[in-house]
């Protein structure tokens, strides 16, 4: 918990040295392709001034079936103002298309950014990618399964970092009625599932759910950080946030973007900027299921951690 407090103190302080925020709405980042509702681009929140600042590659929720990414602008703008190129990005829906379409856009939208994140002051060594819930899903299957970014001659290692809110790891633990963009074979579930591609290229992970998220999401969460702790690198941070529900833990009345969420993730892009080579103390526990909650989703320790 006083790592929160110290987080949220600093986010506190940031916010008095915020930087305007400059938008480039409605880039298009397959050029060669016109999909409906504007699903093939992106938008861009930089800091005024930027010159090779870190970058946040953003992908909205939504179920793979709605969502936009003009919900990402409280998100794009609260990183922005404290020095980050962000990138809010849409990809196409279904039913109109299925898996594996949503992800091959979200690898389009990375190539885009690493190539010309540099002529909005980005930094394109240093570009990580985020999602909350069906986003975070997309984020995390870019991260793990080699094969998107392949085919854009790129890997996960030009992957900085992931932040992966509420997302989904393991298709099997979704609720039957939740799974229509993936069809209704079991062997396309597991292939697209995170978790099943999970070792030691997978990126820097940064893991957020809520407290009062739904028990299937809470038990997929622990299970998936288990397991990327134990085939993984080991550097993970897992947080389950108090008091917080698949909805709060990214807004919650009287906050413009849920503090505590922002204040973990600032935490993290500030720990991966370290070059240092000093060893960072680990922030998820042990490498073993249990240590993030027992088998019915119910937390070991339900705080942030």
């Amino acid at each position: 918990m006083l790592n929160l407090v110290i987080a949220v103190m600093a986010l506190a302080s940031a916010v008095a040295a915020e930087a305007q925020v400059n938008v480039t709405p409605d880039l298009d980042y397959l050029p060669g392709v016109d999909y409906a509702h504007g699903q093939d681009r992106l938008d861009i929140y930089t800091p005024a001034g930027a010159t090779k600042a870190p970058v946040v590659l953003m992908f909205h929720g939504g179920g793979l079936t709605g969502g936009d990414r003009k919900d990402e602008a409280r998100f794009g703008d609260a990183l922005a103002a404290r020095g980050y190129v962000v990138v809010a990005a849409s990809y196409r829906l279904s039913p109109a298309v299925v898996h594996p379409a949503h992800v091959e856009d979200a690898a389009a939208a990375f190539t885009w950014v690493k190539r010309n994140i540099a002529g909005w002051g980005g930094d394109a060594g240093r570009v990580f990618v985020a999602g909350y819930s069906a986003g975070g899903y997309l984020a995390a299957l870019l991260g793990s399964d080699v094969g998107y970014l392949q085919a854009h001659d790129l890997s996960t290692t030009d992957i900085a970092g992931l932040i992966l809110i509420a997302a989904t790891f393991d298709l099997a633990n979704r609720p039957a009625d939740m799974k229509g963009p993936w069809g209704a074979d079991p062997r396309v579930w597991a292939a697209a599932s995170p978790v099943r591609h999970f070792g030691a290229h997978v990126p820097r992970t940064l893991m957020i759910v809520g407290e009062r998220d739904e028990p299937w999401r809470l038990r997929d969460h622990r299970a998936a950080a288990a397991a990327l702790e134990r085939r993984g690198k080991g550097d993970i941070s897992f947080h389950i946030m108090d008091d917080r529900d698949h909805l709060t833990i990214r807004r919650k009345p009287g906050e413009d973007q849920a503090e505590p969420t922002i204040a973990e993730i600032l935490a993290f892009l500030r720990d991966s900027g370290d070059v240092s080579g000093r060893q960072r103390p680990p922030r998820a526990g042990k490498s073993s299921a249990q240590a993030y909650g027992d088998v019915e989703g119910r937390a070991t320790y339900p705080h942030v951690r």
